[in-house]
């Protein structure tokens, strides 16, 4: 399967959030786990009052694609304080 992202990280979340009009997105990446979860802080605080979620999460490894959505929700979730991660 050939990657729908345009860049070769290998961690790439998609966060949503709340716009004027409509629901926007914005996304987070990174070469580990740990990149990942520290870009998805950096996305959280940008648009911290405007509800933002983690919708989809991925994994490319080897040219394939693997879904790890609730992994790294269950991740990000169970941290302590995520401002001291950044």
């Amino acid at each position: 399967m050939e990657k729908r992202v345009p860049h070769d990280y290998m961690f790439h979340a998609e966060i949503m959030y709340e716009g004027e009009i409509a629901m926007r997105f914005t996304c987070a990446v990174g070469n580990t786990m740990e990149e990942l979860l520290k870009d998805i802080d950096k996305e959280f605080i940008e648009v911290q009052n405007r509800m933002p979620q983690i919708v989809e999460a991925l994994q490319f490894f080897r040219g394939k694609e693997r879904n790890i959505t609730n992994l790294i929700k269950r991740l990000y979730n169970e941290r302590g304080d995520k401002n001291d991660a950044i």
